[in-house]
This record gives structure tokens, sequence and C-alpha cells, in this order.
């Protein structure tokens, strides 16, 4: 992903923690990138592009990047008006790596069907993006226009409360892949999943006991209103989990939907 276009003014790449970074340079003139813009559809086309080609199975990024925005081969090959096999045979790999001019397409194609769907997706990312994160780690960050009760978030996404917290409103969310966010992040980074206000639910996907994001809250200060671990049930939790809540004061829930249906559902509170 060419990272050194998003500071142009710093010259900086953030992928390779190189100044004025070559690999990204050479791939650069490729794509035919100008300076990045405001407009976040054209700031993650850039992104999208740049990860795709710079990807060591270019393939299996298109596949990602296809299956993240929910869109089938068939609609895509579709909207591209090829065969669903061309589609395929480019993510097996039993096509040659796809050129420039087939990743703008495919790029193109891809936020396209989602403006035509809402533009639901392209929100959603634009979100991680304007916040600096990479949505492997940060899969999605919304601020709400008004506060909301904790239990409207509950109900849009069946979570089951554990511990209620001393405070039971919320002015956003963020959902956070528990283990890249634990193992990759500075804890100055790791206050940024506040977004704008730390009154909000951090979700942890990836879970398997929650040891790691309730022992993470016991180093961040303020804590969030609320922690919502996502894919674990409460016969696996770790058994400190809801004393460390208490302590902490934050409520702590749980939330077994399919990771898709969990970010349609927050999407849906208004």
């Amino acid at each position: 992903m060419l990272w050194c276009r998003i500071l142009p003014a710093l010259r900086y790449c953030f992928f390779h923690r190189w100044r004025s970074c070559r690999l990204c340079a050479r791939k650069r003139h490729l794509l035919g990138l100008a300076i990045v813009t405001s407009v976040p559809k054209d700031d993650l086309a850039r992104r999208m592009a740049g990860e795709v080609t710079l990807s060591d199975d270019p393939g299996a990024t298109l596949r990602k990047w296809r299956t993240d925005f929910d869109i089938s081969q068939t609609t895509l090959a579709d909207h591209l008006d090829v065969s669903s096999s061309v589609i395929s045979d480019y993510e097996s790999g039993r096509r040659e790596s796809p050129g420039i001019g087939v990743i703008r397409r495919m790029v193109e194609a891809l936020l396209s069907i989602d403006e035509n769907r809402g533009g639901g997706r392209i929100r959603q990312y634009a979100r991680v993006i304007s916040a600096g994160f990479e949505s492997d780690i940060v899969q999605d960050l919304r601020e709400y226009p008004a506060s909301i009760p904790l239990d409207t978030l509950y109900e849009a996404i069946d979570a089951t409360e554990l511990v209620r917290g001393n405070r039971d409103r919320l002015s956003g969310h963020t959902v956070i892949n528990s283990i890249e966010a634990i193992t990759r992040l500075s804890s100055e980074e790791f206050y940024r999943l506040y977004g704008q206000s730390t009154s909000r639910a951090l979700i942890f996907t990836g879970v398997t006991r929650g040891e790691s994001p309730l022992v993470a809250m016991r180093v961040v200060n303020p804590t969030p209103n609320a922690v919502i671990l996502h894919g674990v049930e409460e016969s696996d939790l770790w058994e400190h989990a809801p004393a460390l809540a208490t302590i902490d004061g934050f409520s702590l829930a749980i939330v077994n939907q399919e990771l898709g249906t969990m970010l349609d559902s927050l999407r849906s509170i208004p």
C-alpha cells in the first residue's frame, strides 16, 4: 500500500518505515495516482489499489476486498461485463497477476457497487482511514450524531451484558481486531481508538477468552463506557473479566453474531 501517499507532506511511508519510500515510489507512477484528496472514496480507492499492487498474492488481496464489501463474484463480474470465472481465476492465481488496468477497474467496480447500495462500506472504511488506522486493526469507527442508551447498542447486535458499569450512554463505537491491536499498537495509538470521545463502546473481535482486552483496559485511563467481546461464550470467558470490569467501572458484554452481520447491525444504529 502506498502509505507515503497518505501524508504526502511528511514524505514518510508508515508501512516500510522509510522516508520517501522507494518501493512505494516505484509503484506510484504505475498507478498514476495524484495527491490524496479529501474525498473518502478516492482515498479508499488509492489504498485498495496500492495494497493489491504491493501484495505478494494480489489475487488473495482482491478477494479480501471483495468479500469485505460483501460482493459476490457474480455481481462483480456482471458489473465488469466479464464471466465470473475470470474473477475466480484472478483471485485463485490461475491467471497471472492482474495488471494496473485490471486492478483499477476492479477497485472502481467494488466502490461503484457499494455506492449503488448506499455507500455503507465506503463510509465505514473512510472513518477508519481518517483516524489513521489500518482496516485489519480497526474494523469500524463511528461517532453518533447524538448519544444513545447503551441498551440500544446491545439490542442492535444482540449482546448479552455481564456487568453493568457506571455510565449507560454512548457517543460512538470502535470495532477492534483484538490480537492485531494489542500486538501492533503503541500505548499512544491505543488511546486513539476512542475517536472523538471516551464515551463509547470498544468492541473487540477475535476473542477467545477475553483476557488480553481486559488486561489492556487496566492500563488505559480513562476507560471506555463499555467493552464488548465478540466471538466468546460466557462459559469460555476469562474468570477474572467481570471483576476487572467492575473495578474499572465499565460495562462488559459478549456478542456472538457473525462478524459481517454485527457490522451491518452497527450501521443500522441511527
